[in-house]
This record gives structure tokens, sequence and C-alpha cells, in this order.
């Protein structure tokens, strides 16, 4: 396993020993510098369900929110399987993660009027990216590899117009349980807030 980090990092597990994390210096290049230090008792097979959940699905898909090595910020990932072609056996998986930080400063950059919004949620309504200048998640506990976050949801957002459609996505039945849609098979509706009529577009992602 690799994972980089924005101050040029290598953090790397040795098919050995898994759960022990050697990270290194890593210089422009590429090249692995100096060990900087180890973390013990993390296995990425075992502690990421971004790992886990791509065996089980047997190709690529989203997967669950997750902390990006011992960072204060959250990735959203995309992971997919590694077979060896002859044989089949598993040989790993390949993961792209990307910062849920740089999923809002993209929604940001639109030019957006007033009552506008875009966000991205997942199927339970937790926020993944926003056009505002919300804030989504926190470290509420934990050290290192170990930290639990508190990730807002539409109904905690802080933006009235955001809860007004938590509120109201709420009150829908989706096509199948836990994954709500906004009216049609279009994802078209309408939301009213402080008088004015609103209209909403839902559009699923797919990987």
């Amino acid at each position: 396993m690799v994972e980089r980090y924005p101050n040029w990092r290598s953090a790397v597990a040795e098919p050995s020993q898994p759960d022990w994390l050697m990270i290194y210096h890593l210089h422009p290049d590429g090249g692995r510098g100096a060990l900087l230090g180890t973390e013990t008792g993390f296995d990425v097979r075992r502690d990421r369900p971004w790992y886990q959940q791509a065996i089980i699905q047997g190709g690529p898909r989203w997967n669950p929110i997750v902390q990006h090595g011992p960072s204060d910020y959250l990735t959203l990932t995309a992971s997919q399987p590694v077979y060896d072609p002859t044989t089949g056996d598993l040989l790993g998986v390949f993961a792209v993660q990307t910062r849920l930080a740089y999923l809002s400063e993209i929604l940001r950059q639109f030019n957006l009027s007033a009552d506008s919004r875009i966000l991205i949620t997942d199927s339970a309504g937790t926020m993944i990216g926003i056009s505002t200048d919300e804030k989504l998640y926190s470290a509420v506990s934990g050290t290192g590899l170990r930290k639990r976050f508190q990730q807002e949801t539409l109904t905690t957002s802080q933006d009235g117009l955001i809860q007004a459609l938590g509120e109201q996505i709420r009150t829908l039945e989706g096509p199948r349980p836990h994954q709500p849609r906004l009216a049609n098979a279009g994802g078209k509706g309408a939301l009213s807030q402080r008088n004015a009529y609103l209209t909403i577009d839902d559009t699923p992602l797919h990987l």
C-alpha cells in the first residue's frame, strides 16, 4: 500500500507485515527518502472499507467516507480489485481518493444566484460537497489513524435552505429503501422556502 500526503510523504506496508506502516519522506520526483516514523496495528485490508467493499463487489465502486491516513480530513474513495489475469487470484485493490474539501472548492467556482446551491450527498443525506463555505465535518475523538468524525447532514446544515431541502426529502418515499429521490423519475422537484418557490434537480452519480 502506498498513500501520498500533501507534504510529500509515502506510507508503505510490506506484504509480510500489513499492519506495520512505514512513513517515508517523498522526494518531488517520487523517490523514497528518509524514514520518518512508523504506525502499528493498522491493516488497510481490515480497517478501511474501500478495500473490503471492492472485494465484495468484485468490481469498481464508491465507498463510505473515511479518514485519509492520520490526517484531519476525510476523503471520497473509488476502488477496484485487481486480479491475476491467468489465475484469477486477488493481487490487491486500487483506490483513488479525493478530499471532500476539493469537491467543495470545485462547486464554489460556479457562478450561482443568492438562492442557488449545489451539493453532493450520499443516499442518507450526509453532505459530501457544497457550493457554500459551510464546514461539512470535524474530528470529535481519537488520534492518529483512528480519529472519529462528525459529518453534517442536510437536516443539520447551518443553511436554512438546505435544512428545508433535507426535511422535504425525508418525507418522500424513494424507489429503493434508504435511497430517497425528490419527486419523479427525472429527479425534479420543488421547495417552498421563505415564501419563494424553488426548483430542485436531483441527479444520481454512478461509478
